[in-house]
């Protein structure tokens, strides 16, 4: 008989190398149509699917919980839970990156949990005959810490590692380049993501430097259409790659594509779509969801092969299965003067910061203080958060001398965004770069942008020294140098 498998990796690539292989043994198994990608929906998901095998991974699935302690403390009472509702007929799958004196591992093995694989790298042929066969105690027996006295140690990591190296001199395996994994024989875990985590700034050498920043969601929108949103989103999302910040730019779905042919989409991207294409569209083939240009990742619709997505195609699930599956640190989700649509409303929930853009129009300023639509009531109510920001577009220090305006806004945005040169703007696009980029405007944009970047970014990194295009060409080679001595 076929199980049914759920699969709560919550890595997107990791989890597609998973699914290419189960398709593999169709008299075996079959997948659930939904897959996890935060443990919050864990349970509803589960409920829902009613699935036979739980595949679990330690640390990609994210946590709302930031210690490592509280993220163990959620898995066990999630099995706890799943085998009193369901009387221990559902079999997790545990894939971590553990030694085996771990008592964390030793703790699921006494809850039942018959499938552990704590090896950075799985044989396939291993993990689907063990999957294929019934759960047996024999597998996991060799994490149970038997003797009392071994509570709270752990197997020293250097045995561990031999210990390891030794089992996998003893398979063969084929190794190939990243870009080769859908023919990879094995499951390789990747750097670990999680919702706490630090950002790594790699280069070619392989070293690393690190600076803890934690992963953010930010919203950005406006009252009413055409007040500039879209064009702060873009210079922001710049400004954070410019210190060295993963950071991804969210184009809103519901509404009508412009990034795409902002930076000359067709020009410089081959057989893109969205991320959102990827997630509404089962079958589709030779296409590419990755946009990146100057480390800025675009996720936005393809004018020509995309529709304006319907709230029922793309759901709050799907945006939590987007957004988790974003290699970014910063992600901005561009909202426009859609705040009526309840997924955005839904998103600020999670959202970590949230900034409204105001256009210097007297009529409409009274309209957003008075109006009692319930999307202008619903920024109010935003605006009397601690998460939430006004930016002025299009505003002047002369401007905010009018009374008017200096009553009701005066120190209370964030940051004053003046009026470009048309002829600049219209060049930007022309080209498709971003207006950071040009050099002129790079000393007018950093003080505006600081005001952001001082609240989503560490100090430790706002303060760190940048490194010159010239250095990072040089660090991105690998250069050898001789001494060379002289009498």
């Amino acid at each position: 008989m076929r199980r049914k498998v759920l699969i709560a990796v919550g890595d997107r690539e990791y989890t597609n190398i998973l699914k290419r292989n189960f398709f593999n043994y169709p008299d075996d198994f079959t997948l659930s149509s939904q897959e996890v990608f935060h443990r919050q929906y864990l349970l509803e998901i589960v409920e829902l699917e009613k699935p036979d095998i739980l595949i679990l991974h330690d640390t990609y699935l994210p946590s709302s919980f930031n210690t490592k302690e509280g993220r163990e403390n959620e898995l066990l009472d999630f099995i706890r839970l799943f085998n009193s509702i369901l009387d221990e007929s559902l079999r997790f799958v545990f894939l971590c990156e553990r030694p085996r004196g771990d008592v964390f591992l030793s703790t699921l093995v006494s809850l039942g949990v018959r499938d552990i694989f704590n090896s950075n790298s799985v044989p396939l042929n291993v993990f689907f005959e063990q999957l294929i066969d019934k759960p047996r105690f024999t597998n996991v027996e060799k994490f149970l810490l038997l003797n009392q006295e071994n509570i709270g140690a752990t197997i020293p990591i250097n045995s561990f590692n031999e210990e390891q190296q030794k089992e996998e001199t003893n398979e063969e395996e084929i190794h190939k380049n990243i870009s080769e994994k859908p023919v990879i024989q094995k499951v390789v875990n990747k750097n670990v993501i999680k919702r706490d985590y630090h950002i790594q700034i790699l280069n070619q050498t392989k070293k690393v430097v690190g600076v803890p920043v934690k992963r953010k969601f930010l919203l950005i929108g406006s009252p009413l259409p055409r007040s500039g949103s879209t064009f702060i989103c873009h210079l922001l999302a710049r400004a954070i790659s410019q210190k060295d910040v993963s950071v991804a730019y969210v184009e809103n779905p519901y509404s009508k594509p412009y990034t795409y042919e902002r930076f000359v989409g067709d020009q410089k991207t081959n057989r893109y779509r969205s991320k959102f294409y990827e997630y509404n569209n089962e079958n589709f083939t030779n296409i590419s969801t990755d946009w990146n240009m100057n480390q800025v990742s675009f996720i936005c619709k393809n004018p020509t092969h995309e529709p304006i997505y319907s709230s029922q195609e793309i759901g709050f699930d799907t945006w939590i299965k987007v957004l988790y599956s974003i290699p970014a640190t910063i992600t901005i989700i561009d909202v426009g003067s859609d705040w009526d649509n309840v997924i955005f409303r839904d998103l600020c929930d999670i959202a970590d910061h949230i900034y409204i853009v105001l256009d210097p129009d007297i009529s409409l300023i009274r309209y957003f203080e008075k109006s009692k639509d319930s999307s202008t009531i619903f920024l109010r109510e935003l605006l009397d958060t601690n998460k939430a920001s006004l930016i002025g577009n299009r505003f002047t220090p002369k401007i905010l001398e009018k009374n008017f305006i200096k009553e009701l806004y005066q120190d209370v945005f964030i940051s004053m965004i003046p009026t470009f040169p048309a002829h600049d703007v219209i060049e930007s696009q022309y080209k498709g770069v971003f207006l950071n980029d040009y050099k002129e405007y790079r000393n007018i944009l950093k003080p505006l942008m600081s005001p952001f970047l001082n609240e989503i970014i560490p100090k430790e990194l706002m303060n760190r020294r940048q490194i010159s295009n010239l250095f990072k060409k040089v660090f991105g080679k690998k250069i050898a140098v001789r001494k060379i001595e002289r009498k």
